[in-house]
């Protein structure tokens, strides 16, 4: 097996992921051709690197900007395209799009998963998993100290979430991204209009408490006009985990598949999260409990290692290698 590794050329967390799946293909001695950037490739450059190197597959996160006459040229030269749809269900319109020209779906969420195996397609629902080199225990910064952090975009329910908390509870409250827009109580702290993979462990190693919650099916700058609403975990929730430190999340249908009842505790509306976070903070063994079963959860099912395996154990059933 040989794989042309396509960067999707997206920015913010893409790149880091992107990388930490190449180096999981590489751990299982996959060979790998040379990570170009779908947007520095039309159609004639893709092809004429595919008569170059000879990959048996193509894969890329996403696939979006890949041209459709190249995906045909693909499939007439049996070589097998996959594409990781790692914004389901929020962008399931430009996934369907892709679908009909490529060789395999890997979505992270279970909805997509289902309509597109009822549509025919062959697909795996496989979350995005996390770099334990990467996200791992470290020790606390002074400067970073928090009794609850959030790192992520500020979409309307977040911010409505973290201005709750922080207006119900004398607590330090720190939020990461593009905040700053956003009217917030005097004790949320906007850390950074971005942080890398590697601050965002040591914000986690310094707060108490991680929160993590979800984005509407029905956000205005989604591509879902189906309605699909999201039942997946995210990829943070198997980050923070392996940083070994207490997190509470919103709750998902399709959790307990990832996680054990004892991993990690989750809130369906606003006023369960207060309680709990809450009570946890006033409870460090409670918390050392939760981080160490969410930790050992972690390591031993969620890396980018596992998931490479499994994907490629999927490849190999469904005659895609």
């Amino acid at each position: 097996m040989k794989i042309l590794f396509l960067s999707s050329g997206y920015r913010g967390v893409y790149p880091s992921i992107e990388q930490s799946i190449l180096n999981a293909f590489q751990s299982h001695a996959i060979s790998i051709c040379q990570n170009k950037c779908i947007l520095e490739l039309d159609a004639y450059k893709l092809i004429q690197l595919c008569k170059k190197e000879k990959p048996t597959i193509i894969f890329t996160l996403l696939g979006y900007q890949l041209p459709q006459h190249f995906l045909m040229w693909a499939k007439k030269q049996q070589i097998n395209s996959i594409c990781w749809l790692t914004e389901d269900p929020y962008m399931i319109d430009l996934s369907l799009q892709i679908a009909p020209y490529v060789s395999g779906l890997i979505t992270i969420e279970k909805n997509a998963w289902s309509h597109y195996s009822k549509k025919g397609y062959r697909t795996l629902h496989l979350p995005l998993g996390a770099d334990y080199s990467i996200f791992k225990s470290t020790h606390p910064q002074a400067d970073k100290k928090s009794d609850v952090c959030l790192i992520g975009y500020p979409y309307p329910e977040r911010v409505k979430l973290v201005s709750f908390l922080a207006n119900e509870l004398p607590i330090h409250i720190t939020v990461a991204g593009n905040w700053y827009p956003h009217q917030l109580p005097a004790n949320v702290k906007i850390a950074s209009l971005w942080v890398s993979s590697e601050e965002a462990v040591q914000y986690y190693a310094s707060t108490k408490v991680v929160l993590n919650s979800y984005r509407s099916q029905n956000q205005a700058e989604n591509k879902n006009s189906l309605g699909l609403p999201g039942v997946s975990p995210n990829n943070r929730v198997f980050e923070v985990a392996g940083c070994k430190v207490c997190q509470i999340s919103e709750a998902r249908e399709d959790w307990h598949q990832w996680f054990n009842k004892e991993d990690i505790p989750l809130f369906s509306t606003k006023e369960q999260a207060l309680d709990q976070i809450e009570e946890l903070l006033s409870n460090k063994q409670q918390r050392t409990l939760y981080a160490t079963n969410s930790y050992n959860t972690a390591i031993s099912s969620h890396s980018y290692t596992h998931r490479i395996n499994e994907l490629l154990t999927w490849l190999n059933q469904e005659n895609l290698t």
